[in-house]
């Protein structure tokens, strides 16, 4: 069982295995060869319970990507359409107000995301 492995459960939403990978001690902040965790993943294809158990795990929510985007920013770009995902994170502690390193924070991509309130 690998990290990779990890990644790809986290984008399938398989929460099953998820669960063995980190019973198995597979950390859930590990990088893939794009600079993601498997948090990032499991928020862009709206997987909610993958996130709960990855945060569970100690999954940060506050991780940045080499553009400084969060998950959350992941979140946005699917243009509003995963409520849950974006509360889970920011429930979890994950800041609205972060901004990638060309300034725009989740909560603000006016073409990407509708969450004015956040």
């Amino acid at each position: 069982m690998t990290q990779l492995s990890m990644h790809q459960a986290a984008k399938e939403g398989c929460t099953e295995e998820i669960i063995k990978l980190v019973e198995a001690g597979v950390g859930p902040d590990g990088l893939d060869d794009s600079g993601l965790t498997p948090l990032y993943w499991a928020a862009y294809h709206d997987h909610p319970k993958a996130i709960c158990i990855l945060i569970e795990a100690g999954a940060d929510p506050r991780v940045r990507d080499q553009n400084g985007r969060t998950p959350l920013h992941w979140v946005s770009f699917r243009r509003g359409r995963y409520h849950t995902a974006y509360s889970l994170l920011v429930g979890a502690g994950a800041d609205v107000n972060a901004k990638d390193k060309f300034g725009w924070t989740a909560s603000l991509r006016p073409t990407c995301n509708p969450y004015k309130d956040a």
